[in-house]
């Protein structure tokens, strides 16, 4: 995670606790990388923040999504508000600016969930998934500067 730097991080301590709430109500464990950045840098927007799906222009991971259970952004009220479009078993815990998210992706192995890219404006559910990479680390690893063209 040394390459990327986090601003707009959410003041507010992130528990073990808040953690735990959201795993039990979506009923799975998150990457211990995952949780370790969360505990650090909730809502936060990372810089860099492009990455790249097979398939498509590059992407911008704009922020996480936070535990904060109060929040209106919260990673449960998120889920909510877009579960009926939603594969089972894939869970967002980040957003672009253009209303799709980055998810896990438990469908095929529990203990261990691939980062996968939502796009909202895909009317086939299954096909509005694409995979990005197989762990947070490596999403974090990827992320890159926007390169200009000439």
């Amino acid at each position: 995670m040394s390459n990327v730097t986090w601003i707009g991080v959410n003041k507010k301590e992130i528990t073990d606790e808040n953690i735990r709430k959201v795993e039990q109500y979506f009923n799975i464990k998150f990457p211990m990388d995952f949780v370790e950045c969360v505990k650090k840098y909730d809502s936060g927007y990372p810089r860099p923040k492009i990455f790249d799906v097979p398939g498509q222009d590059e992407n911008v991971f704009s922020k996480l999504l936070t535990f904060d259970l109060e929040s209106r952004n919260s990673i449960i009220q998120v889920y909510d508000d877009i579960k009926d479009r939603l594969v089972h078993k894939v869970y967002p815990f980040g957003k672009d600016s253009f209303g799709n998210h980055l998810c896990f992706d438990y469908r095929s192995n529990p203990e261990s969930p691939t980062v996968v890219f939502w796009e909202h404006e895909e009317e086939n559910i299954e096909e509005a998934i694409y995979p990005v990479c197989s762990t947070f680390t490596e999403l974090l690893a990827s992320l890159r500067d926007l390169e200009e063209e000439d």
